[in-house]
């Protein structure tokens, strides 16, 4: 019984520590993802204060982006739930 008694210790031990272990990881990990905010909103300030060439190219992407929005998704020729032979008789009679 006392073996019990020790493990349940040990055990509650572990549950008690285990959080405090993991603090000094979570607080790097936070620290890295802080840094990376603050050079995402660098590079974001940087594009709103951008001179004429840098603006007129944004403009362009953003209009590239818009007409490959506008355009029909690709036709798909095979598809790997079904099997090759399948897909080409349905396809055959679809197209009749």
């Amino acid at each position: 019984m006392a073996w019990l008694a020790r493990f349940a210790i040990g055990y509650a031990l572990l549950l008690l520590l285990l959080p405090l272990a993991r603090l000094p990881l979570q607080y790097w990990c936070n620290r890295a993802i802080a840094a990376r905010n603050q050079r995402r909103q660098a590079w974001a300030e940087a594009a709103r204060q951008a001179d004429p060439k840098l603006k007129r190219r944004l403009a362009a992407a953003r209009l590239i982006a818009a007409a490959e929005a506008e355009r029909p998704a690709p036709r798909v020729v095979y598809d790997s739930g079904r099997d090759l032979l399948e897909q080409s008789i349905e396809d055959l009679g679809a197209d009749a």
